[in-house]
């Protein structure tokens, strides 16, 4: 199993007030095995998803996901998650809750 970070995730965990959140995050970050850097690629994909719906940031997060192979995004967002579960006919990743995903996939 890989793990991809991107430069959305480290903006966005930079930006929390919460500084032991934050850095609880960045230790998380730190076990990725790659790094997707935004491109001309992910920020084209992101206008695309923002029109289906989803915010700048969630766009750019799936963006990444899509272009890292990821098979799927995990977050905790259920707004992202939702929206995602009704376009997921246009992504080419699932997206889905951590805790949902380890109990389906790692502990069956």
């Amino acid at each position: 199993m890989k793990w991809a970070g991107s430069d959305v995730i480290d903006l966005e965990s930079s930006r929390n007030p919460d500084t032991d959140r934050r850095k609880k995050v960045e230790a998380l970050l730190g076990a990725a095995t790659s790094k997707v850097m935004v491109g001309s690629r992910e920020r084209e994909r992101g206008k695309v998803l923002e029109i289906l719906g989803f915010g700048a940031f969630d766009a750019l997060h799936i963006a990444c996901a899509e272009s890292a192979g990821a098979e799927v995004f995990l977050t905790t967002d259920d707004s992202l998650r939702l929206r995602a579960a009704r376009e997921a006919s246009k992504l080419s990743v699932h997206v889905e809750n951590p805790a949902k995903w380890y109990a389906e996939v790692i502990t069956p």
